[in-house]
């Protein structure tokens, strides 16, 4: 546990609107500074113990942004959100199940999704100048445009799948690992 995912917590209590944000961003803090208390946390700066607001406030701040941004997100909508094991969940598995799969349409990257830690942050295999396992950022995946304006999607046909099928399937449609430029033929090329 730490205090982002105690605030988290506290928020998940709450719709992502504007008019729960005071309201939410105040739940949050007073789950850190309890957090704080009971195991001596990092936003404590005085000798005294005091805790520092403004530390705690920022803190909550960031976590409602990215409780907000996932809640509305269009690539990772809450049936496939909900479906996603917690960070380290599958982390003693052998062949972990992908619960999800994005892709660059133009820029050669493909994102498998085996964890997901609520807010922001992924664990699975990345596809790209090289291939390995990896956290990744919802927010990055989101904000990503190449050249021509394309940003990334979500395999909207994808089922999950053990991650050595998910592999063995890219490789079987003509993807490629490593430098190579990643390119999977759809049913709509010639």
């Amino acid at each position: 546990m730490s205090i982002p995912s105690v605030m988290f917590e506290a928020i998940k209590a709450f719709e992502p609107t504007s008019e729960n944000e005071v309201q939410a961003i105040e739940a949050a803090i007073t789950a850190g500074e309890k957090y704080s208390r009971e195991v001596g946390g990092s936003s404590r700066t005085s000798s005294d113990g005091s805790f520092d607001p403004q530390k705690l406030r920022g803190a909550a701040v960031e976590v409602w942004a990215l409780y907000v941004g996932v809640m509305c997100s269009k690539l990772l909508p809450k049936e496939i959100r909900d479906t996603l094991p917690p960070l380290y969940f599958q982390e003693h598995e052998r062949d972990p199940v992908v619960y999800a799969k994005f892709f660059a349409p133009n820029g050669g990257w493909t994102w498998f999704a085996t964890e997901f830690d609520g807010l922001n942050t992924f664990f699975g295999l990345v596809i790209g100048q090289e291939t390995e396992l990896g956290y990744f950022l919802l927010s990055e995946l989101e904000e990503y445009n190449d050249l021509m304006g394309l940003g990334v999607e979500r395999d909207l046909f994808f089922s999950p799948c053990r991650l050595s099928l998910a592999r063995a399937e890219l490789e079987a449609l003509g993807g490629h690992y490593g430098k190579e430029v990643y390119v999977i033929k759809t049913a709509f090329d010639p």
